[in-house]
Parts: structure tokens; sequence; C-alpha cells
């Protein structure tokens, strides 16, 4: 599997046109691969000042084009690209790691649920979720959340960050390769450990 990242350049219309249209957003980010992937997560983050397209996939993927149309010009290698299997293998159990997770906790509604109306609630959906996903919360350094209509259902996005300890390795490597939450095909459900990010700090 290969963890990428792809810088870009929030002046453009076409980058703005793909930051809010989660179904765009997908389309873009399917084009990256010679062929269909159903094992493909990815999600938006702000980084050392900058904004990343963040991918996990099983194929390499190809960004030249993607790069022409939101990407930086002539700046700097507007891409990364790494092998995850590096990343899995120095996983360990019962230590601290700092994460990030772009999620979605509820499936989609035709309404507007009357629960998860709070951060609070997001806290504890997280906390009783890591028994499922292999690991434990030690702590929370924030929480953001958003609705969102896509073809007329309700989507919950939150963005949390904070403190992990990985308590089953094979759920917990399934969680980091197979996403965690709903709506994986729309941006959400990918989570990252401190170390996949220290290569790029």
């Amino acid at each position: 599997m290969f963890l990428s990242r792809m810088c870009l350049d929030i002046t453009l219309a076409e980058t703005k046109k793909f930051i809010h249209f989660q179904s765009y957003a997908q389309q873009q980010v399917n084009s990256l691969f010679a062929s269909a992937i159903d094992s493909l997560l990815w999600r938006i983050d702000f980084l050392n000042g900058r904004l990343w397209l963040v991918i996990l996939s099983p194929l390499r993927p190809d960004y030249q084009k993607l790069h022409e149309k939101i990407g930086f010009q002539g700046v700097f290698p507007s891409w990364d690209i790494m092998d995850y299997s590096d990343i899995l293998d120095n996983i360990q159990l019962h230590t601290d790691y700092s994460f990030e997770v772009c999620v979605s906790p509820l499936p989609p509604s035709v309404v507007r649920h009357s629960d998860f109306q709070h951060i609070s609630d997001i806290h504890d959906w997280f906390m009783k979720s890591g028994e499922t996903y292999g690991f434990d919360v030690e702590s929370f350094t924030s929480i953001v959340s958003n609705w969102h209509v896509i073809n007329g259902q309700y989507i919950l996005f939150a963005k949390i960050h904070g403190v992990l300890q990985p308590t089953d390795e094979t759920l917990f490597h399934q969680s980091l390769t197979s996403g965690i939450g709903y709506v994986k095909t729309l941006g959400a459900g990918l989570m990252t450990v401190r170390d996949q990010y220290s290569v790029w700090q």
C-alpha cells in the first residue's frame, strides 16, 4: 500500500471546488489510478501552513494531471509517495501515538440526526469505538465537526486530533488500512498516527 499527499493551491477556483464538493473530489481522487479501487481512503489536511490531499491506496497514484489542476506550479515538488508497509511494521502496542482522523460517526440520513449535536457526542462515540478499532484513546487535542448535505443526505464529518495507544495489532492495522466510521468514499475514515507524518515535517 501507498501513503501519499499532494499540496493544494488554495488560490485556484478548481481547488475551491475540490475542497467544498466531496463528490467532485472523490471523482478526482479516483482519476489518479488506472483502475477502480474499493479500498481507497483520503482526506484533506492542514499541515505546516499548507493544505494537503492525503491518500492511502493499494496502487501507486499518478498525481500529474491533478497537480496541473489544483497543485502548486513550479514552486516545489507538489507530492510525496511512501511505502505504507514500513509504517505498519513499526507500530508498537501500548505506545502513545499522536493521531489525526477525519471521520463520519453516523450513516448518511435524509434528515439531520437528533443525536450528535455536540462535540461531546463525537467524543463519547470515538472513545467507545476504540475497542472495535483496536486502540485506547489517551487524550483529545481537538474535535471540529460540520454537517454537509450530499446528494440530499445529511452527513456529519469530524476532524479529531489526540493521543492513542494501539491495543490489538490486527484490529489496529485494519483500522489504519480500511478506515473507520462511515462514508469512506467521500473523504472520511482515514486515520494516521504521528510516525506517518514525521518524514514529511
